[in-house]
Order: structure tokens, then sequence, then C-alpha cells
């Protein structure tokens, strides 16, 4: 059994999984390997789902940028990238010079043109000319070219899409990519797999939807051509009918969700006998027929939804200890539950307050400014490591919302990780809300907050005159709310101590950061070596550092850091008072409930 063949049936597996669980919320990767312990999902199902896909390939396909996306900084961009890739095309030069004059003189020859057919590419294939240390070197320089060179592809405007087969340059990889068109099969055969193992192959099956949902109501099942071309299609109207018991109800609880914090229905991926049943069922019904009968309107259902009295429920409530008492998790929505940020509204809410977040959209991930300790960190890439970590030249750009920074695997945010970010292997039917130290270490201590604490007080001293209005400024920003007497009488007195602790330690000025040096282990000898990795010179515009500011403005930034670090900062809460509902009671009208066909 071939490589690709296992990659491409854990691909097809993927697709068919997230496919269950994303629009049906359906725990379909159970029926993989044996009938559904507990939902209705024979195996053969399974398959006939996935047979929708077999040709199924992720693609990158050309597009132009649209006219609401900020393209003005691609031109420093991709020089940034240029003189990295030039600078180590000259290292990896040197080597290569080194092997060319070693062939010359092996066959007597003066030019590398006179050399027999082949021998220069054997050579530089062979390394044999090099040292070990050397060697390790080139095999790193190289494969910081081929990063470097998908990075630079990230500038092309590109929709990530599917198609059925390869396309010739528009691969998931990028248009560095080129692969060739491969001959569409019209009959592609899809097999059961008897307990999922790729090589124990039982019957042929046809493409098909899952009978336990297609035997709901009206719900016709469609008719899949025998061609690869148009399965996706009918399997994606199938999805989206509107006689679809799950689909409608899937999209509108996670709606909900992202609202509450919690949906109607707890497990948002699992709406089968396993998962949590919905705490107001006819709720659930009405929000998914008026989905449907509004068009499939997202914003219609954020609407219905925000305006509702449950939303706006304040987060305290005249009975809060017995509802303690009845309702600890607040299913009913007597009040409104406090909600943790997520971890990239902590950063951006961060920011904004500072009058740092960047208003750019659009175009290639940039990569925010994170705790040098970790930058430096080695990230191994396939036998060798990445390049080192760079942050963006400019604030405009590493300063942008957390939707736009590069994410990967195996480096991520510091300052993103330890708030519960969504996983980038696996779907996530819900971001937890854990509470550990490391979260507090974080906030307090991290680069990003000194210098967005130091950001936000130079913010306050241009806005606000005076400490109490500065404090009052605050407030405001971080906490949408004035300071009460005792909080702005606290915040006084700690400015005054702080201004005097900061006259008497003046701050260190700002070091030139290291060279970065690889320590490579050698896969083949077992030998480790110290490569000098080759970094970008380009002037970089650097925050606000504590020796340009005065004593005050230290003394103003500590208190900013206090007020970021706060729970009424990192949770979102409701302060509107309105009329007390009666207790497990939502204040949603359902009066026109009706079934997802009515």
């Amino acid at each position: 059994m071939s490589v690709a063949a296992v990659d491409r049936q854990f691909f097809l597996d993927d697709v068919t999984h997230h496919t269950g669980s994303a629009f049906l919320a359906l725990t379909l990767g159970c029926a993989r390997c044996h009938d559904h312990k507990f939902d209705p999902l024979p195996t053969e199902d399974y398959y006939k789902f996935q047979a929708a896909f077999p040709t199924t390939q992720f693609a990158r396909r050309p597009v132009e940028w649209l006219g609401s996306e900020d393209t003005g900084g691609f031109e420093d961009g991709l020089a940034t990238l240029d003189r990295r890739l030039d600078r180590l095309q000259v290292k990896i030069g040197e080597f290569e010079k080194k092997i060319e004059t070693a062939a010359m003189k092996c066959h007597d020859v003066s030019r590398p043109e006179d050399l027999p057919e082949g021998v220069l590419k054997a050579a530089l294939r062979s390394h044999e000319d090099l040292t070990q240390e050397e060697f390790e070197a080139l095999k790193l320089y190289r494969k910081h070219r081929a990063l470097l060179g998908e990075m630079r592809d990230r500038y092309h405007p590109m929709a990530f899409s599917v198609s059925s087969g390869y396309l010739n340059g528009d691969a998931d990889t990028g248009p560095s990519d080129k692969k060739a068109i491969l001959a569409l099969d019209e009959n592609p055969e899809t097999r059961i797999l008897i307990g999922g193992n790729l090589q124990s192959t039982a019957k042929k099956v046809t493409p098909g939807v899952l009978q336990a949902v297609a035997r709901y109501g009206d719900l016709p099942a469609p008719e899949f051509p025998s061609a690869v071309t148009g399965r996706r299609a009918a399997l994606a109207n199938w999805i989206a009918h509107p006689d679809n018991p799950l689909t409608a109800r899937v999209m509108v609880n996670r709606i909900w969700q992202y609202h509450f914090g919690r949906g109607l229905a707890a497990n948002a991926n699992n709406f089968g006998k396993m998962g949590d049943k919905p705490v107001f069922p006819d709720l659930l019904d009405w929000l998914a027929a008026y989905f449907i009968e509004t068009g499939w309107s997202v914003k219609a259902i954020h609407r219905v939804i925000l305006l509702s009295a449950a939303y706006q429920r304040s987060s305290d409530h005249p009975e809060m200890e017995l509802l303690r008492e009845r309702d600890p998790e607040n299913k009913y929505l007597t009040h409104f539950s406090p909600r943790r940020l997520e971890a990239e509204e902590i950063r951006d809410r961060a920011l904004y307050v500072a009058g740092e977040l960047s208003p750019q959209r659009g175009g290639p991930g940039t990569y925010p400014e994170i705790n040098e300790d970790v930058a430096k960190q080695a990230q191994h890439r396939m036998g060798t490591l990445a390049p080192p970590y760079q942050p963006s030249t400019r604030k405009i750009e590493r300063n942008r919302r957390t939707v736009y920074t590069f994410q990967q695997r195996s480096l991520v945010d510091p300052l993103v990780e330890p708030f519960d970010p969504a996983g980038m292997d696996m779907s996530c039917e819900r971001r937890n809300a854990s509470i550990v130290p490391t979260q507090a270490f974080t906030l307090m201590n991290s680069r990003f907050t000194h210098d967005t604490a130091l950001a936000f007080a130079s913010r306050l001293e241009r806005e606000a005159e005076g400490d109490k209005s500065r404090i009052s400024r605050a407030f405001e920003l971080a906490w949408n709310r004035a300071p009460s007497e005792d909080e702005l009488a606290a915040s006084l007195d700690h400015i005054q101590q702080m201004t005097e602790h900061h006259r008497q330690s003046p701050a260190p000025t700002p070091t030139a950061p290291d060279k970065s040096v690889h320590r490579i282990t050698s896969e083949l000898t077992g030998e480790s070596f110290e490569i000098e990795a080759i970094l970008d010179p380009v002037d970089y515009e650097p925050n606000l550092h504590p020796s340009q500011v005065a004593p005050e403005t230290r003394a103003l930034a500590d208190l900013a850091l206090v007020l970021l670090n706060s729970n009424q900062f990192v949770y979102a809460y409701q302060v509107a008072v309105l009329s007390a509902p009666d207790l497990f009671r939502p204040r949603i009208d359902c009066s026109r409930r009706r079934s997802i066909r009515e």
C-alpha cells in the first residue's frame, strides 16, 4: 500500500467527518469502522456519503484583490522577503561554488560548461566535497529558501477552494507548486473498508446520503451523477435543502452559542443521542424556521437574537442565590452569564484601548511581535529547522487584528495560547474557558502587555490633562464606565507612588537583538553544529520604550497594566437593567413557533 494511497484515504475521512459535523452536527466519523453505536448511521452510509468526494482536492485559485482589502504594504513586504532570499542565495552560492570548483578540478576543466553532462547536477546532490557542517548549513539554507518562497506566494490573491483533480499551479501549496493536471476517472470507485482498514476492502458503493436524515419528512434523496463533476453540488443542495431537519438548526444553534457562550443545544457538533438536548427545543425550531424564511440570512438571526430580552439581560439578578441553587449553569437564561473573551478578542481589545489596533484589512497573514525567548526557539521542519521568527517591520502591519496574523501549529502566539484558542488540527465546536496561572502570568509579564500598557498611557496623555482626567479616561476605555470615588482615590495614590519609584529607577536603554544561532543535530551522524541564521537587517519600527518617556508616563502605564489585567477587561458583562422576568422564563417571543416545514 503506497503512502500516497494512505494519505489520500486520511484526507477523504477528514472531509467526510468534518462535513458531517460542521453542517449536520453528526459524529459521522464513528461509522468509519463500524455501525454507529448510538445513532442510526451504518457504515455503508458513511462510505456512500464519502463517495461524493473521490477526487476532491484543495486548490487555491487565482482571483483579484477585493476593493476593501488594503494592499498598501505589499511592496515593502515583498521587498523584505526578497532581501532575505537574496542573502540566502549568496550563502547557498558559496557552497555550490565550492562543489563546482571541486568537480572542475576532478575532471580537469576550467569552466563549468565543459563538465560532462549530468556531472555537476550529481555533484550538487551528493555534497561529497563539503564537510558535514557545511552540508548541514547548505541543507538548512535551502529549506529556508523554499519556505520563504511559500511565504512570498501569500502575496498572490488566491481563493481557497476545491477542485475535481489537481490543477496545475493552483494546488493547495500555492503557485510555486506546479503539478500536472490529472485525468479524471469517469467512474471513481469507493469501497467499504472493513474496520476502516485500507487493505480490507468490501463491496463497492455509489454516492448517497444518510438514510436516517433522508427518511425525515419529505426530504428527497438527490440523484448523484455517475461522473465526478456535480457530485459535491448534489450533496450540497441536499444539505442546504429547506426540508433538511438538521442544517438550519445546527447553524442557528452555533450563532446562539457565539453570543451566549453556550448553544441552545450545548454540543454544537453532536445533535445525536449522546449530545445534550436543547433546553428550549421550540425556540430552536422557531429560529431555524425564521432562518430559512429570511433566505438563510445570518444577519437576520444576529438581529433577532441581539434585540431579544434574553440577550439584553443584566449579569445581575435580584434572586441570584436562588438561581445558583436551582440553575447553577444558567441554562434557562434568567440573567446574562459573564463570558470570558476569546484569545483573539483579548489581544484585539488591548490594542484598541491603547490606540494601536491597525485598521488594515485583507492580504496575507502578518507576524505580530512576540516574546523574544519564544521567537528564538527552534522550529523543526522535515529534517532541519525553519527560518527564525521575525515580526513584521511596521507597527501598522504587526498590530492588525488577530484574525489577520499568520498561524502555524509549531509556533502559537504566546499571548493567545494560554487563553484556549481553537486547535489547528481538529474542528472546534466550542472554545474552552479554563482558568490557569499561565493566563495571569501572560497578562502581567508578557512583553506585549507591557508595550501595550505604555502605549495606552501615551494615549491618555494625548487625550486628557491632569491625573484625574487621565484616570477617568482610562476607566472609560478599558471598563466602559467611570471610576468610583474609591477607585479614583486608589488610582491617584498608585500613580504617585509609582512616579516616585520610576524617578529613582530609570529604565535601561533598549539593546540590539542578539544574532540568531541554530543548533542542528545531523540525522546521518548525530553530530551537533551551530549555524548562524540569515536575518533581514532592514530598519525596524520599534514600540515605545520606557526609556523614551518620563517617570509620570511609566507610572500611568502601571495603572493601565492593572486595568488590562482585571476581570472587567477580560470578561464580557451585561450591565443593562431590565424589568426582572419570572424565573426560568426566557423573554424571546416564541408565539410563532412552527416546525421547519410549516
